[in-house]
Order: structure tokens, then C-alpha cells, then sequence
């Protein structure tokens, strides 16, 4: 493990009992995909589903349910349309990095690496080409692309070198051109920085966007009294706060307001949106941000 950047940043640390957590959970993934396929295969047959990339010849004893029948009447030869899985498609995994991330015992930072890590997994079982994006050190925004089951090890190994040490990160990895080229995109932290609308903005021509808010215990359920110093880690501004429980009401319906507002609009556009508190187990927050 390297030396952080932030001495108090804690490290993300992705154990032998992590792996072999991931490789099951993807295998489920796997077999789900699998069985949701075949009993779908009509549907897509009939012409929905799968994006369409092409046309072939009929062959004998075929189904001949996806036959291009303007094609045939043109052409008077009996051809069907040939369309992409998942298979050889793209995903885009932003993961949050900025100095809120270290809020947690554990850190928000290690879920949202765990769910990571996770993702890419699952993406790699399916066929997928995954990118993992984070801003580095250096304030550059850093990829890692995995393509094949072996690689997943390097992208491991790339999300134990991640620290929560960036100001705003969250909107510099949404500018990326190369989330564009995704089909499904995976957007997870704390979201603090984020709106909404400027997530779905992704979600175009067919494209399926997922966010995860992950926060701590302290963040979902503050203490209802009591003095505290609130410190803003993007600052490092610091101020201290009497806590009441009217003070404690009024930010748990501010919170829960918002949270209902992300949720809402993902709703709208059909697609997903969960929360996940930082010692939560990665294997539930995988399975919401995989439900679109």
C-alpha cells in the first residue's frame, strides 16, 4: 500500500475475503442475466430489447420471428435482424473521491470502492468493457479499463490507491467524454456536490445511468443533542453547532427531502437510484444500483 496524500485519509483495503465475496456475487449476477435472457428471448426476438446492429440471411429451421419484413419485400430474400447483448458493451464506474468521502468508520470512500471493485465484476462476467474513473492526486481525473477476468486483479489493486483528497470531483468525472461512450454508467459517493438533473443528463439514446448516495451513521442519524463541531472537509472550515432535537429534526427532513428528490427524479426517467450507509454490507448496494 502507498503513503495517501491526506495522512488522515483512511486507506481502501480490498482483503482475499473481499475477492472471493466479489466472484460470487458476480457469478449470481451472471446466472440472473442468464435466466432473465432466456425467458425474454421472444421479446427481443419480436424486435425490442438488444440494440440493433445488424441484418444476416435467414438460415434454415430458424425462428423466423426477427425477419425483416420491409427488407424482404424489397429485396424478396428472407433476412433477420441481428442485434447486440450485453456483450461488447461498455460501462462507466465514476467513484467519488473528495474529501467528504472520509467520513465513517469505514470511510464512505471504502463502500463506494467496494461497490466498485463490484461493478466491474459484474460488468467483466457480462461481456462488458469496464472503465473505473476517479480524480488522482495530482487533480487529473485517472482511468482504469478492465476488458477481460484477469484484469480485474489491476483494477483492485487501482481502487487501494484511491484517497478521499479532491475538492469537488464528483462534476469534473461527469464531463468526461468517455462516460458518453458507456451504455451503462455508475455514478457513487456522497453526491453532495451533485444535483439530480446533472446525473440524468447522461441518461441519453438508450443509455442506463445508476447513483449511489453513500453516507455514514453520523450523516443518516446525527446525535439529537449534545455540542459538536461541524467541519467542512472540502474547506476545512470549521463551526461549532448545539445540537437539539428540533436542530436534528430540521436536517433529517432536509436530508430526507433530498434523498426524495434524487429518487423521484431517477423514478421519472426509470432509472436507479439507492443510498447505502458506509458500514453496510457492498453486496446490497451492487444489487440497487443494478436493478435498471
Amino acid at each position: 500500500m502507498s503513503a495517501r496524500v491526506e495522512p488522515t485519509s483512511a486507506a481502501v483495503v480490498l482483503g482475499p475475503a473481499y475477492a472471493e465475496r466479489v466472484r460470487r456475487l458476480a457469478a449470481a449476477f451472471a446466472a440472473q442475466r442468464a435466466r432473465a435472457s432466456s425467458a425474454s428471448g421472444a421479446a427481443r426476438r419480436a424486435g425490442g430489447g438488444d440494440e440493433l446492429v445488424g441484418h444476416r440471411p435467414l438460415r434454415a429451421g430458424e425462428d423466423a420471428r426477427d425477419l425483416d419484413v420491409e427488407l424482404y419485400a424489397r429485396l424478396e430474400r428472407p433476412f433477420v435482424r441481428e442485434r447486440r447483448a450485453e456483450a461488447g458493451e461498455r460501462w462507466a464506474v465514476a467513484l467519488d473521491t473528495s474529501r467528504s468521502m472520509d467520513v465513517g468508520a469505514p470511510s464512505k470512500l471504502q463502500l463506494a470502492a467496494e461497490v466498485a471493485g463490484a461493478l466491474a465484476a459484474c460488468g467483466l462476467r457480462s461481456g462488458a468493457r469496464v472503465e473505473l474513473c476517479a480524480v488522482g492526486r495530482a487533480g487529473g481525473v485517472e482511468f482504469e479499463v478492465c476488458s477481460r477476468a484477469l484484469d480485474w486483479a489491476r483494477c483492485a489493486r487501482w481502487l487501494e490507491l484511491r484517497s478521499a483528497s479532491a475538492i469537488g470531483s464528483s462534476g469534473v468525472l461527469l464531463a468526461q467524454p468517455r462516460l458518453l461512450a458507456a451504455r451503462r454508467v455508475f455514478v457513487l459517493g456522497d453526491l453532495f456536490d451533485l444535483e439530480p438533473a446533472q446525473v440524468l443528463t447522461l441518461a441519453r439514446r438508450g443509455r442506463a445511468v445508476a447513483a449511489l448516495a453513500v453516507l455514514a451513521p453520523t450523516e443518516l442519524a446525527p446525535p439529537r443533542s449534545g455540542a459538536v463541531v461541524w467541519r467542512d472537509l472540502e474547506t476545512q472550515a470549521r463551526a461549532p453547532v448545539a445540537l437539539s432535537p428540533e436542530v436534528v429534526e430540521r436536517y433529517r427532513a432536509a436530508l430526507e427531502a433530498r434523498l426524495d428528490a434524487w429518487a423521484g427524479a431517477f423514478a421519472r426517467r426509470g432509472q436507479s437510484f439507492a443510498v447505502a450507509a458506509s458500514p453496510s454490507p457492498f453486496e446490497d448496494a451492487v444489487h440497487g444500483v443494478l436493478r435498471a
